[in-house]
């Protein structure tokens, strides 16, 4: 029989199996009653294919049937098919079918129950992960996995020999909104400003907080000038959406430091170097992106 590939097909062969069993036992004569162990082994593999119903179903059926079989039998051969060998053989049957019954659904409950920890397990370390990976305020990577990714970035840029961009970002003037609006209105800041960001990014972009209203851009395949056009865009898009992505309707801006990712410095330089250029934006302005 097939198992797993098709139980549909399985289930029915079991119950064609069964139902032979009733011709062969009145072939068989004295001898008949050993097929009742086959019949028992065909309900013992029912219980892992069928739920505990359809088992205790198969076992109410398997018995009917069995008894007409051995009334037929004794009715129309009582030499061969003796009343009180039947009767035993009766006897054994509806003493072990039930017990199958039971055990069936005694397993199935146990399957059950180990599925449903399973899958409960499965999702708490999916949890875990997101706590592990992810900003609990902006959703965005956090400051230690941007950190992984940087790394991983790198070492696949390196391998292809294409570029890797990295931007820093901080929104201009965040004190001051918390000063003047509060700590819940900053908290929406951030989160407006990390949903814009997402958007305007392409998919292969990372996006995560590096601490506090600072954010981290990778962005793979891009030359420094292209990136210094993604943050020009990004820009743009904030101030398109200052009424409906950001709190209160406030006008949010940030200032950026952008570099390229050497294939053979540490990420600590050149996110150094980035720092410095966002610096750089910042005493020149505020809501504008350097290079370095």
């Amino acid at each position: 029989m097939v198992r797993g590939r098709d139980p549909g097909l399985a289930r029915t062969q079991l119950i064609v199996g069964i139902l032979l069993m009733y011709p062969a036992y009145a072939a068989v004569g004295p001898a008949a009653t050993g097929l009742l162990v086959v019949m028992a082994s065909h309900v013992v593999y029912s219980m892992f294919m069928m739920k505990p119903r359809q088992v205790w179903l198969l076992v109410g059926w398997t018995m009917l049937g069995l008894l007409l079989t051995m009334v037929v039998c004794g009715h129309l051969w009582p030499e061969r098919y003796r009343f009180e060998v039947q009767a035993s053989g009766l006897a054994y049957a509806m003493l072990v079918m039930p017990l199958i019954a039971v055990l069936a659904y005694r397993i199935t409950g146990m399957t059950q129950r180990l599925k449903d920890q399973q899958a409960e397990l499965q999702a708490a370390l999916g949890r875990l992960q997101e706590l592990a990976t992810r900003d609990e305020l902006t959703r965005t990577h956090n400051r230690r996995h941007m950190g992984e990714l940087l790394r991983v970035q790198q070492s696949q840029a390196r391998r292809l020999g294409v570029p890797l961009a990295l931007a820093l970002i901080d929104i201009d003037h965040f004190k001051q909104v918390n000063d003047q609006h509060g700590h819940a209105m900053g908290d929406e800041v951030l989160r407006g400003f990390a949903a814009v960001a997402q958007q305007s990014m392409r998919a292969a972009d990372l996006l995560g907080r590096w601490g506090g209203e600072e954010f981290l851009v990778l962005m793979p395949h891009t030359s420094r000038a292209e990136a210094l056009v993604a943050m020009d865009r990004l820009q743009q898009r904030l101030a398109e959406q200052a009424g409906t992505a950001m709190p209160a309707g406030l006008a949010v801006s940030f200032s950026a430091g952008i570099t390229e990712v050497g294939p053979d410095e540490t990420p600590e330089a050149a996110i150094e170097r980035a720092d410095q250029a966002m610096y750089r934006a910042k005493t020149r302005g505020r809501k504008r992106c350097e290079t370095g």
